[in-house]
């Protein structure tokens, strides 16, 4: 099963790109929960003012 996830990086001072795209700004994040990198595909980068927003499709495993 999948689901779509949104993960805001909040910074103090506004974000600008200096060069490239978002495009090129998600290959530059990586999910980690408990030092154990997830499964992610980021399927977008966003910058809003002083905000990265990432939108991520994960793979969700459940356990019977």
């Amino acid at each position: 099963m999948s689901s779509v996830a949104y993960l805001d990086v909040t910074f103090s001072k506004n974000v600008t790109l200096k060069e490239g795209t978002p495009d090129n700004l998600k290959e530059r994040f990586e999910i980690n929960v408990d030092g154990t990198s997830m499964t992610s595909s980021p399927i977008s980068v966003q910058i809003i003012n002083n905000i990265v927003r990432i939108q991520n499709q994960l793979f969700l495993h459940y356990l019977s």
